[in-house]
């Protein structure tokens, strides 16, 4: 994809292999810099996912998240949400992208994910992951889809995004 495809489209796609440098920053790819709507946008928010895979959200994407979490708690506070906000937000860090578009991990991050030299930046829509090669590899071998499957559950849902994809003696209706 090129940038200008990417700035048109507003949002992450694609992977990019970096290194980590000794401080702890990464190299966010140009691509992604260029689709960020504003100087605002240069603090983005990091978070430690279940999947020990690193979480990138602009922080205008980050508000929708967090005014979620507000939303849960007007509905009905509790011990157990207030423990699962804990969890997620003890390890959420906003951060500044450097002039050079270096983006600083913090710490807890990077040794709950084991980030250390290479690393894999996919883009997920409206935020980006960082993984270890190795971690990206078993998560994905731990999941039996194919690329078939992959894409068969997008032609099914209620509003699909792609053409449906009929098998041999199915007609269209």
């Amino acid at each position: 994809m090129s940038a200008a495809d990417s700035q048109a489209s507003g949002f992450y796609t694609g992977n990019y292999t970096h290194l980590i440098d000794s401080k702890g920053r990464i190299s966010f790819p140009s691509e992604w810099r260029k689709i960020m709507p504003g100087e605002q946008e240069r603090y983005l928010i990091t978070i430690l996912w279940p999947e020990r895979c690193v979480g990138v959200y602009p922080s205008g994407e980050w508000e929708r998240i967090r005014d979620r979490m507000r939303r849960e708690r007007e509905l009905g506070d509790s011990p157990g949400l207030r423990e699962r906000h804990r969890r997620i937000l003890e390890h959420t860090h906003m951060v500044t992208m450097d002039q050079n578009g270096r983006l600083p991990i913090k710490s807890d991050i990077r040794e709950g994910v084991g980030l250390l030299g290479k690393v894999l930046l996919i883009g997920n829509l409206d935020h980006v992951e960082i993984w270890t090669q190795q971690g990206r590899g078993e998560y994905q071998g731990s999941k039996d889809l194919s690329v078939d499957d992959l894409f068969l559950d997008l032609s099914c849902a209620e509003e699909s995004v792609l053409p449906r994809v009929r098998g041999e003696g199915e007609t269209e209706k």
